[in-house]
């Protein structure tokens, strides 16, 4: 049975040792990834899960080494055949995964031009790959893309409901988002509205994400990473309010000078004087958002204004049921037969 060698499969993955986070971050990643996908599988019956595709071919972006697992393994126990077109320069785990995955229809590449002899192309990527693959695919197989996004996070001060796997307090659920992936995942908040006065706000932040850096230490920052945050800390530091530490940094700003690009821990942090504030935010920008986390005890005011926008609770951003819109995308109805 294909789920129950995708699960086996599964169970034998190991993090990556170069993938830029720390080893702690990285096993992190790992388990946040794998454990919805095998709850998913292990309850679904495989005698109503079936592919609407025979074979697909992935294209991965290098941002996130997990991002490509949820499609790749749900792919292959519907009955799929799966090719998987990974950068050159990132995500080389997936070289390792895929010799692991015996009996399964998994191979992987780096070739550019392999689009022609599939049914269904699935790609992730900046908005420009986007879209010279939809044109690559317009005479021929089907296209499916995920372009840039990015999210964010409100707090509104109502009590948060607990559970036992993030933190408990609203600013180390934000502080636990910021640190999977190490803010690099498009379901990064990579900024927080909150009517919290900054002077209260930007403490508790700072105290919490430097709790969240022991149990997920930040990992590797590259180059051009380490300018693009000194560039950000540079302009706040002349507009706003700056707490910077080796493992982090959070940015007290006003909203019109916020940038929607997430960097490795770095969070920028607005005050707004109300929830129509934030709402009128998330309004004006649904179209560009992946992921809005909140503690709103009753997040159905956003079914009107943001429709096709993911929302969660907070801490649970970077941690997705496999059950949801994708980008307003109800992926699992797109891809598999499940009655």
């Amino acid at each position: 049975m294909s789920v129950a060698k995708v699960l086996r499969w599964l169970d034998a993955l190991t993090p990556p040792q170069n993938s830029g986070l720390s080893d702690e971050g990285a096993q992190e990643a790992l388990s946040a990834a794998r454990t919805p996908i095998q709850e998913f599988l292990k309850n679904v019956p495989s005698t109503v899960f079936r592919g609407r595709y025979g074979h697909v071919t992935m294209v991965a972006s290098r941002t996130v080494f997990t991002a490509p697992l949820e499609w790749v393994a749900l792919l292959l126990a519907s009955g799929s055949t799966v090719r998987l077109k990974r950068p050159e320069a990132g995500l080389s785990i997936w070289d390792s995964w895929v010799k692991t995955a015996e009996n399964l229809p998994l191979t992987i590449t780096t070739e550019r031009t392999l689009l022609h002899d599939t049914e269904l192309v699935i790609a992730m990527g900046s908005d420009e790959t986007i879209a010279t693959l939809k044109e690559q695919c317009l005479t021929g197989p089907e296209f499916l893309g995920f372009g840039s996004k990015f999210s964010i996070a409100l707090v509104t001060n109502e009590t948060v409901i607990q559970d036992s796997k993030t933190p408990n307090d609203v600013w180390g659920r934000i502080a636990a988002d910021v640190a999977l992936y190490d803010t690099r995942g498009c379901m990064s908040p990579s900024i927080v509205l909150t009517t919290t006065p900054l002077h209260e706000a930007i403490p508790r932040l700072a105290h919490a994400m430097e709790s969240a850096n022991v149990i997920w230490p930040r990992g590797t920052i590259s180059d051009f990473e380490g300018a693009k945050i000194r560039e950000r800390i540079v302009l706040s530091k002349l507009v706003g309010q700056v707490v910077e530490e080796k493992a982090f940094s959070i940015l007290g700003l006003p909203l019109h000078y916020t940038s929607t690009a997430a960097l490795p821990r770095v969070l920028q942090v607005v005050h707004v004087d109300s929830i129509a504030d934030m709402l009128s935010y998330v309004m004006e920008h649904a179209g560009q958002l992946s992921t809005v986390g909140t503690d709103l005890s009753d997040d159905t005011i956003f079914n009107d204004i943001a429709p096709h926008t993911r929302v969660c609770k907070l801490g649970q951003m970077q941690r997705p049921p496999i059950l949801r819109l994708h980008d307003g995308i109800p992926w699992i109805d797109k891809l598999f037969v499940t009655t």
